[in-house]
């Protein structure tokens, strides 16, 4: 059975926050990590609607920034 048969949106959406929960209450996570987790999973989530989807967008989709402020963020990261 595949994927789109299994589960619905709703519960990858679900499935998701739990994930990012268990990553972020077992682990020393800082800023950057939290905010590429949710980048990540607001990626995923618009890959589903839409395969086709770029990095712009993923943001205009999910956040009030630019593109260009997103990247920012981890411009200054070591």
């Amino acid at each position: 059975m595949g994927l789109e048969a299994a589960y619905t949106s709703a519960d990858i959406e679900k499935a998701l926050v739990i994930a990012e929960n268990l990553l972020v209450q077992e682990l020393d996570l800082g800023e950057r990590d939290v905010d590429l987790i949710g980048l990540l999973q607001n990626s995923l989530l618009t890959a589903l609607e839409n395969p086709d989807a770029s990095f712009d967008d993923v943001v205009g989709s999910h956040y009030s920034e630019t593109p260009s402020e997103i990247r920012e963020w981890w411009s200054g990261w070591s």
